[in-house]
């Protein structure tokens, strides 16, 4: 199962979070954390990078995504970068990793 962090720029303001609940049920199965949609938490990248203290509500969102599956995808490559490696007991991937996953399977192409 993989859960998804919704960004606060593609379903906040584009309200476009929908196609990343699609992708994710069509490799797997989709696990929605709390916080999530319109409720989603912020990476704080366009917050200039301040989270508070040692990533404080990034660490907290990682640990949620932690208790849902054991893949967090991001919908958005800003977030995935805060995201990737911060906490190794949760995979983190950028969304467009499933289809490339796929392709490279020979689900893709002509």
């Amino acid at each position: 199962s993989i859960t998804l962090h919704d960004s606060c720029r593609i379903t906040r303001r584009y309200n476009r979070g929908e196609a990343s609940r699609k992708a994710i049920n069509k490799f797997s199965s989709l696990v929605e954390m709390g916080n999530s949609k319109k409720k989603t938490s912020c990476c704080y990248y366009w917050n200039f990078g301040y989270d508070g203290a040692n990533d404080r509500n990034r660490k907290k969102r990682l640990n949620e995504a932690r208790g849902k599956a054991k893949t967090m995808a991001c919908d958005c490559i800003t977030c995935y970068g805060k995201y990737v490696g911060l906490d190794d007991r949760i995979e983190v991937i950028d969304i467009l990793e499933l289809f490339e996953e796929a392709m490279d399977k020979g689900g893709g192409g002509r």
